[in-house]
């Protein structure tokens, strides 16, 4: 972003996608939750496990610091891709709105 773009609006259709550095449950995930938004990838247990994948660190993610949130959508079709030298495990999904 280069600039605010003010709040947004109740039908806005809003995704919050990153490395948050925080895993579900936490103060941090539980504030963003609270907002209205959605974990995207809620259900996926181990499987959103995304760091530490290497890039220095060990190649065993077990913390779910990558996040998906969404307000009126869906997340669907999440892959996992291991990117050479990040420490980090890419995702790549689909978000559709509802």
């Amino acid at each position: 972003m280069v600039r605010d773009w003010g709040p947004c609006m109740a039908d806005d259709g809003v995704v919050v996608v990153g490395d948050m550095n925080h895993v579900p449950g936490s103060l941090a995930h539980r504030t963003l939750l609270a907002t209205g938004l959605r974990d995207g990838l809620q259900g996926w247990g181990v499987f959103a496990a995304s760091w530490p994948a290497g890039g220095g660190w060990p190649n065993f993610p077990v913390f779910a610091l990558d996040t998906v949130l969404v307000g009126q959508g869906r997340v669907g079709g999440v892959r996992q891709i291991r990117v050479p030298g990040a420490d980090h495990i890419a995702m790549f999904m689909t978000i559709g709105v509802e």
